[in-house]
Formats: structure tokens, sequence, C-alpha cells
């Protein structure tokens, strides 16, 4: 049975078996920056890290159609926690926690919790708070 592991890098966090790598990155909240299959091309199959956002709309005070729409990403959270741990089970588990902000670095009050449990033969539990 491959075993699934971990290790602290300068970036944050890898995850590893025999088959594939995932990069948590502390630069992108914690998020997936890196997904790599070591049996396939061996690049990495993400454009960019997987994120979650939250988007506010707010009416052009002008009038019109056209209004203002506001984006807040886990990924934009450069100072996110980030923790792994080896579970009793042999699983591997990873959290991120931090606040959504803008491109700016402009933070809401609303949290994100982020945590992965990796098991052994590859199956991947994610669950946001």
């Amino acid at each position: 049975m491959p075993k699934i592991n971990f290790r602290k890098v300068k970036d944050g966090v890898t995850v590893f078996n025999d088959y594939f790598e995932v990069l948590h990155s502390k630069k992108a909240g914690g998020a997936w920056a890196s997904i790599v299959f070591k049996q396939g091309s061996g690049k990495n199959l993400l454009k960019t890290p997987a994120f979650s956002s939250v988007r506010f709309c707010k009416p052009n005070p002008h009038g019109g159609q056209d209004a203002f729409i506001f984006t807040y990403k886990d990924t934009n959270d450069k100072h996110a926690e980030l923790k792994a741990s080896k579970e009793k089970d042999g699983s591997v588990r990873v959290i991120s926690e931090g606040f959504y902000q803008d491109e700016k670095g402009k933070k809401l009050s609303l949290r994100f919790r982020h945590t992965w449990i990796y098991n052994e033969w590859g199956q991947v539990k994610l669950s946001l708070e």
C-alpha cells in the first residue's frame, strides 16, 4: 500500500506518495498551488492556485445597470495559518485558516478554514468552514 506523507517546505506543505505530490502554498492562503502526477508528465496540472471566493455586488451610485462587484479570495491571504499532521490511521491532515481578502489585501471579517484529509490510496476529503 502506498504510504501518504508530508513535508514542510519553504512555500508551505507538500503532501505526497509514490503517485502524486500536492503543494499547499502559504503564498496562496494554504490552497493547492501545485498538483503533480509522478507517473504522468511530472508537470503542475494547475494554471493558478485553486481558490474559494466571496463576492459582493454594490449598485452603481450613479444609476444604470452597471454594478460594482467586489471579490474576496482565500488565496489573497498571504498570512494564513497552515498546519499539517500525520493521523493515527496513516492519513495526512492539512488545515489552512485565514481571512478572505481582496487583491490589495483588504480583508473581510469573514474567516475560512479548509481541511484536507489525504488517505493512503489517493482519496482526498476536503471541507470548507
